[in-house]
């Protein structure tokens, strides 16, 4: 015979069995970004003509950062290292963008700066530096087989008309940041590995402070997965709805001698209906016994919920 449970040890395997129904039923499609400082976040190094480049940056901060006295600077495949903007000035919003183009790009960008000279310039297997107003390091990209710095592995190299941008989340695809749910989530991560950091974009998005900004901590709300959750089979009953009490029609009002009495209505049988669970982690069959209880008028079925432990 299996030994009942008691009250005491019910309770909390039944905080266990509705934790884990929770936990299988709803997925989570939030992914917290990997980084908290300014980010190069996209290049471009040729379009309609060779001057046609900007670097694009991403502020991954929740506060608003001063630019000035940054640098960005290049290196060639030869490991030759020059500047692109000897001194910046401006401020990136939190989750903002700043860009950063060449002082002859012929397209229509709305930059925040422009390179020192106009005889700096990007080219294949380039290395993009950018450096605070200490000199110190923040961000590197290098792209193509034959940059000579690098995080990791080098990006690819961009053609013409084309732009590598830094991904959202670790699993963002060039699908997802070009047409999908990550346009809108910044370009914050960063695992120090510029090939997995990096996708090839065929439509360059170039990106400054007057565009919104993109904050990618917004959390989705969960979405209920109901195949994940077993559900036992639906078994028909009888919708419960209160015997109405019949009217009495009008007749002669009884003499004191007479006891006039109320009619009772007859309680229809009801099935009893079981549903049984086993959860094998615990070692525990719960049972559900609906029965009928009388309120009343009103007929109700009543869940009785029992557990017991297999021997």
């Amino acid at each position: 015979m299996p030994r009942m449970l008691s009250k005491k040890t019910l309770a909390p395997l039944a905080v266990v069995f509705l934790a884990a129904i929770l936990f299988f039923s709803y997925k989570q499609s939030y992914v917290k970004s990997a980084t908290d400082y300014v980010v190069i976040s996209e290049i471009q190094i040729g379009g309609a003509t060779a001057n046609d480049e900007f670097v694009e940056l991403y502020n991954a901060t929740s506060t608003d950062v001063d630019l000035t006295g940054w640098k960005l600077r290049k290196k060639t495949s030869s490991g030759t290292e020059s500047p692109l903007i000897s001194s910046m000035s401006g401020m990136i919003k939190a989750h903002g963008f700043f860009l950063i183009t060449h002082p002859d790009v012929s397209g229509n960008y709305q930059y925040d700066n422009i390179y020192s000279s106009g005889s700096y310039s990007l080219s294949n297997n380039n290395t993009v530096i950018l450096k605070n107003s200490s000199d110190t390091t923040i961000d590197l990209v290098g792209y193509g087989d034959s940059a000579s710095d690098y995080e990791t592995q080098p990006a690819i190299n961009p053609a013409v008309g084309e732009s590598i941008e830094r991904k959202a989340f670790e699993t963002s695809s060039v699908e997802s940041m070009t047409v999908g749910s990550d346009t809108t989530r910044g370009n914050s991560y960063d695992s120090n590995n510029n090939y997995n950091d990096l996708i090839l974009r065929n439509i360059p998005n170039p990106q400054g402070t007057i565009s919104d900004s993109e904050n990618p901590e917004v959390e989705v709300s969960p979405t209920p997965n109901l195949s994940e959750t077993p559900t036992p089979t639906q078994e028909p009953t009888s919708t419960l709805t209160p015997t109405e009490e019949p009217q009495p029609s009008e007749t002669p009002t009884p003499t004191p001698d007479e006891i006039t009495s109320t009619p009772t209505p007859t309680e229809t049988p009801q099935p009893p209906i079981t549903k049984e669970y086993y959860m094998p982690f615990l070692g525990v069959s719960c049972k559900f016994n609906y029965v009928s209880a009388r309120f009343g008028f009103i007929i109700m079925r009543v869940p009785v919920f029992s557990c017991a432990k297999s021997q």
